[in-house]
């Protein structure tokens, strides 16, 4: 399924409702997409919050990593991406332990 939604995802319109939808189905097979996603130089603040929240829906280690490269993609984040994040990461760490 993840394969056919893949080429949806070059299109920005539909990338937002698609990022939700990885996120939702909490698959690990989700990651390759978001981070092709991650990318994109023109991510919008609202598709950066989805992607965060998705990553944090999958969680384990490779979403830890991909929310820290996320993170460090700004050097000033909007309000509502840093706390996205911060709530993907304490998601994930309550999830592993």
């Amino acid at each position: 399924m993840l394969a056919r939604v893949a080429p949806l995802l070059d299109v920005a319109q539909a990338r937002p409702v698609l990022i939700d939808v990885i996120g939702g189905l909490r698959s690990q097979a989700g990651f390759p997409l978001l981070a092709c996603v991650m990318r994109e130089p023109d991510l919008s603040e609202d598709e950066t919050v989805r992607l965060a929240c998705a990553l944090g829906e999958i969680g384990g280690g490779r979403a830890r990593e991909l929310l820290t490269v996320l993170q460090e993609r700004f050097t000033d984040p909007p309000a509502a991406v840093a706390q996205e994040i911060d709530i993907a990461l304490q998601a994930i760490e309550r999830s592993s332990g």
